[in-house]
């Protein structure tokens, strides 16, 4: 007699799973659709919000382009969602270098000659 397979720890699938990590690095890194869009190279915000949402299953290349867009590792996505939270504290993106100060530019003074 078979015996029955135990069941997984987590009763969701991988496409539920990388959408809910998306969603929780978008919320912990203040990032919109758009920007990821912009990064990943999809020619709207409204084909990433497919893919996050449910309409567009994600294919590996959308999972390889929107994790490079968020900064993290593609295997990431496709953690637990406990062990996303931990990585998403123990992986802070790094605060980004001020921006040099402008320079004044040099001020020549033109001389007119007085008549």
């Amino acid at each position: 007699m078979a015996t029955k397979p135990s069941p997984l720890p987590y009763e969701q699938s991988l496409n539920d799973r990388v959408r809910q990590n998306i969603r929780l690095l978008k919320t912990f890194r203040q990032v919109s659709d758009a920007t990821i869009a912009e990064r990943a190279g999809y020619s709207s915000r409204q084909q990433v919000a497919d893919r996050v949402g449910t309409r567009t299953t994600m294919s590996l290349d959308d999972i390889d382009r929107i994790s490079a867009a968020l900064e993290v590792d593609r295997l990431a996505l496709l953690s637990p969602p406990e062990q996303m939270m931990a990585w998403v504290t123990q992986n802070p993106l790094p605060e980004p270098e001020p921006a040099p100060a402008p320079r004044r530019p040099d001020r020549k003074r033109s001389r007119a000659t007085a008549k």
